[in-house]
């Protein structure tokens, strides 16, 4: 069964039990997170419609997500919060269709995961047009799997410095999987310098195509933790980058451009 429950303070609506969204949700509270949806420990379906204009971030997430359609946009996070359009504070998130755009926010404009316990599964759909103050712009993984399998991540709207940063991680406990779909860190004639970058966190890739960017994966460290690139396969339209004497990547499969190496470990395997 579903419920509804309309809380003052907490966004448009806060679900502790699984909710089905089919229709427009719009939440205009200032808060502090889950301007339009606050999950806590329940389910929400987003299976068209769209969630919009939350302040705080649209969608905070202590539960399940799962979106296969529909559109969430416009999300702004208040100052010192992350996540413009979906905050992972505890708990998972799937996307196999939709939208999910033009968030703002101080990390992560669009999405922003900080637990190793969270996960994004990311099937299909599009993630674009995030905008961040930290230019971590699209999606920003502090902790857990962000785990692409399919859909888009791109550059979109007017970038005002090199970085493009569509995939984020940082922290030890911080991982991007790409087992397939599409990067994209080109913006019109503009082109960033990082489409996927781990600052001392972790990059695996599989498959899929990246692209659209000076480096197709950048691995640096600091604080004594070290970064780590696996590349395993898929096509990396642009280098792979290697800039701090703690970070490694390992190259055994896909098709790459080439690789620039700056500082630290870089293994090509047979």
């Amino acid at each position: 069964g579903w419920k509804e429950t309309m809380e003052g303070g907490t966004g448009c609506i806060s679900s502790r039990k699984p909710f089905f969204v089919v229709g427009s949700t719009t939440g205009t509270e200032t808060v502090a997170l889950g301007g339009a949806i606050r999950l806590q420990d329940g389910k929400v379906y987003i299976h068209g419609g769209t969630v919009q204009k939350g302040n705080g971030g649209n969608i905070s997430v202590n539960g399940n997500l799962t979106i296969t359609g529909g559109e969430i946009y416009d999300g702004t996070s208040g100052k010192g919060y992350s996540g413009g359009s979906i905050y992972v504070s505890k708990g998972s998130c799937t996307i196999s269709g939709g939208k999910i755009y033009n968030g703002t926010a101080e990390r992560g404009g669009n999405i922003y995961m900080m637990n190793k316990s969270d996960k994004f599964n990311m099937y299909d759909g599009e993630i674009y047009g995030g905008t961040a103050t930290a230019r971590q712009r699209n999606v920003a993984v502090y902790g857990g799997n962000f785990n692409m399998y399919g859909g888009d991540v791109y550059a979109s709207g007017e970038l005002t410095d090199e970085y493009s940063d569509c995939l984020y991680a940082q922290n030890e406990d911080a991982h991007i999987n790409i087992y397939g779909g599409t990067v994209n860190g080109e913006n019109g004639d503009y082109t960033g310098k990082y489409a996927v970058y781990a600052v001392y966190g972790n990059v695996y890739v599989k498959g899929g195509t990246i692209k659209g960017c000076e480096h197709a994966v950048a691995v640096t460290s600091a604080k004594d933790y070290t970064g780590t690139a696996q590349i395993a396969g898929g096509t990396l339209l642009g280098n792979v980058y290697v800039a701090h004497e703690d970070a490694t990547a390992t190259i055994s499969g896909g098709t790459i451009d080439g690789y620039e190496y700056k500082a630290g470990t870089l293994k090509i395997q047979a």
